[in-house]
């Protein structure tokens, strides 16, 4: 029967014990030959390690934080997967800057990879997760109302009873020049002629936008900085963010 090893979870990992240290050798090396020159001092080696609480000791010897240590560990077998948003895949420093940032919010590794972007240099949030977090924090947040021209979504604080109810329209979107209306519906087109996120999922982007600006209004402490979704965060430089895949009923990014 072949013995099997947990990995530990990056929560145990930070608690894990740093007592263990550098292996020393049992035995004195020994020169013998024809000419014997005496036996040579004990030599002190690095250990191999042989399950992940060898490593992570290894690595705390090293001064590297237990986090950083399991987090890493992580990264190296999963960061060129297809769990990876292709943004990310294969680029292992930001696959870790990404789960460490989800640490912060107190969420997982694989969640921090479906719901946290890097949008021109700046983390943004999947709008799902804003309201996840809201919600988890025992916070108050409801649609009042959805459809393809108008999102209305309010709000309530457990700890102070106060509240704020917000709606953004497609003509909030025409005003901000996130599209035109053609035909009394939304109408998105790059250069190349290329249907954009605004002409194919309004529902979603109004859903997105009210989320954020509700988040931002009252639960700006919640959110912990990421204040803006992927396609706010490009609109604001002025650029446009596709997802190749949008649930147009949450406003999920399905797939980046």
């Amino acid at each position: 029967m072949t013995d099997t090893v947990e990995q530990p979870t990056l929560d145990e990992a930070a608690s894990a014990s740093d007592d263990t240290q550098l292996n020393t050798s049992d035995d004195a090396r020994a020169a013998s030959t024809e000419g014997d020159r005496g036996a040579q001092p004990p030599t002190q080696t690095l250990a191999v390690p042989e399950t992940a609480q060898q490593a992570l000791a290894a690595d705390t010897a090293a001064g590297v934080p237990p986090l950083w240590s399991a987090a890493m560990r992580l990264v190296t077998r999963i960061h060129d997967t297809e769990f990876v948003p292709k943004a990310m895949r294969g680029r292992p420093a930001t696959v870790l800057a990404c789960i460490l940032y989800g640490d912060e919010l107190g969420i997982g590794p694989m969640q921090s990879l479906q719901s946290i972007h890097v949008i021109e240099g700046k983390p943004a949030a999947a709008p799902e997760l804003m309201r996840a977090l809201v919600l988890r924090a025992g916070h108050t947040f409801k649609v009042i109302e959805k459809s393809n021209s108008k999102v209305t979504v309010y709000g309530k604080r457990r700890d102070d009873d106060s509240e704020s109810t917000v709606t953004f329209t497609i003509d909030d979107a025409v005003t901000a020049e996130l599209c035109t209306l053609k035909d009394g519906k939304p109408y998105a087109r790059s250069s190349t002629g290329k249907r954009l996120s605004w002409e194919k999922y309004p529902r979603a982007l109004l859903m997105a936008r009210a989320t954020s600006e509700l988040c931002r209004d009252i639960f700006s402490d919640v959110i912990a900085g990421l204040s803006y979704t992927p396609e706010e965060a490009a609109s604001i430089d002025g650029g446009t963010w596709t997802p190749e895949q949008v649930d147009d009923t949450t406003g999920e990014i399905i797939e980046a």
